[in-house]
């Protein structure tokens, strides 16, 4: 079902969305992982529009496509949400 799918991974530097990656691999899938660190194809910022430009254009233009994308980038800020400020609660979900 998931041979030869195009996946572009965020988050795939480490934890769940590592995870994620490998699992699609591991089912045939053709991965490409984004995150700002860890072995990944594609170094970026999930909060950075252009590197998200980027890292789409570079994935289809080595595939010629993208067939499933996972958002798994994880991005936090502490404190309390009732008072977060609107920038830092745009970060968080971007």
């Amino acid at each position: 079902m998931l041979e030869n799918r195009v996946v572009l991974v965020t988050g795939a530097g480490s934890g769940i969305g590592r995870e994620i990656a490998e699992r699609f691999a591991r089912e045939g899938a053709r991965v490409t992982g984004f995150d700002r660190s860890g072995d990944v194809a594609i170094h970026g910022d999930v909060r950075s529009r252009a590197d998200v430009e980027r890292a789409v254009d570079q994935v289809v233009a080595g595939e010629g496509r993208i067939d499933v994308l996972v958002c798994s980038a994880g991005v936090r800020e502490i404190g309390d949400v009732y008072t977060m400020a609107t920038d830092e609660w745009d970060n968080v979900i971007a």
